[in-house]
């Protein structure tokens, strides 16, 4: 997709806009993904087993009924530079993103008022598991979430943040 605004409201049961499993990949470029949801993970996005390329993106308002209110991805590498992930919301783990054994390298990024809504779920930028996660030069401002205003994270998981802003982020639980 690129240049293209894909904001018609789309649901599913699991991905709101795309699910792919292990495709040859996606790129997203110039896109505005907003306003989909989904009733399990990827509010706008379900990926297993492939790759993403995000760039010059934004996802506003997109909503999960369990997790990766934007994106969801397991077993897949997301490559993210110069977007924006703004108000988006799970009711499980992940406010935008939830991986699960995946690489996650996000640059030049925005990450505002995304959240969990669930008790006891965390990450209101990111839940990750198994996961190896660097972001450089990443803006993170109001997120929240009961765990990690920003990020949740769990089992043999490593996160990276070079050059990074955090402001009035929330975690209602210690």
């Amino acid at each position: 997709m690129g240049g293209e605004t894909a904001e018609l409201g789309h649901s599913a049961t699991t991905g709101g806009l795309i699910y792919a499993k292990e495709s040859k990949g996606l790129t997203l470029d110039g896109a505005v993904i907003a306003n989909n949801s989904a009733a399990n993970g990827g509010g706008a996005i379900y990926l297993t087993g492939t790759t993403i390329t995000i760039t010059d993106t934004q996802f506003n308002s997109n909503v999960a009924g369990s997790s990766g209110g934007a994106i969801s991805v397991n077993s897949t590498t997301a490559t993210i530079t110069g977007s924006e992930f703004t108000t988006n919301v799970a009711s499980g783990d992940g406010g935008a993103i939830y991986s699960a054994s995946g690489t996650i390298t996000a640059q030049n990024s925005k990450f505002h008022k995304n959240s969990t809504t669930k008790e006891e779920c965390g990450g209101g930028v990111m839940y990750c598991t198994g996961s190896t996660v660097n972001m450089d030069a990443v803006d993170f401002a109001e997120n929240s979430a009961s765990w990690g205003g920003v990020f949740n994270i769990r089992t043999n998981s490593v996160v990276t943040v070079t050059s990074g802003t955090f402001t009035n982020n929330t975690a209602a639980l210690l």
